[in-house]
């Protein structure tokens, strides 16, 4: 759940910094409720085929690293259509497999939940598998690693948009004292 949470909250706490901020929702296969961590269920705002185009997209993790199937080719094949306008696709924990499957990260760097490096690295061969990174930023496509990572991967998005006191303004909001969104590298401490 934090892998979506985690990015949502520092996102809309852009507020906090004066800035203008993002146009936050959720986006579901379809507006059935979609149980997530520990039988918690959400409702998404839009559908895939009602969703506007976002700017700005994260994907959480999904149950499964091996998914495939009707919904999971369509949640591919959505994601490959908006990744054309979007200004940032950002995948978090095991959300890499999912955009890993559009092939549009072939080439590029990636990363996702350390338990899951192996079954990644075997399955995708035509990404560069980054291990131990808080996120890996390609420019379009960032990946962060798993659960917290996403709240450095959005922070580290906020700051390319409206600057680095900004998203240090949010992250001073949310009380998250880590400097994980400026480099990327795990603390070792």
């Amino acid at each position: 759940m934090i892998d979506f949470a985690g990015p949502w909250e520092a996102l809309q706490d852009a507020g906090a910094a004066n800035v203008p901020g993002f146009d936050l929702y959720t986006v579901g296969p379809t507006l059935e409720p979609i149980t997530v961590s520990a039988g918690m269920r959400i409702v998404p705002k839009y559908s895939l085929a009602n969703a506007p185009a976002p700017k700005v997209v994260v994907i959480g993790a999904q149950a499964g690293s091996r998914q495939s199937g009707p919904t999971t080719q369509a949640k591919v094949e959505w994601l490959r259509h908006v990744a054309l306008e979007a200004d940032v696709v950002m995948s978090i924990c095991t959300g890499a497999f999912l955009l890993a499957r559009t092939g549009l990260i072939d080439g590029l760097l990636s990363t996702t939940h350390h338990d899951f490096y192996d079954d990644f690295a075997q399955q995708f061969p035509n990404v560069t598998l980054v291990r131990n990174r808080r996120f890996v930023d390609n420019g379009k496509f960032v990946s962060g690693g798993g659960l917290t990572s996403g709240v450095d991967a959005a922070l580290h998005i906020m700051a390319r948009y409206y600057g680095r006191e900004a998203a240090q303004s949010s992250a001073t909001y949310m009380e998250h004292h880590s400097d994980g969104w400026i480099s990327g590298i795990q603390s070792t401490g």
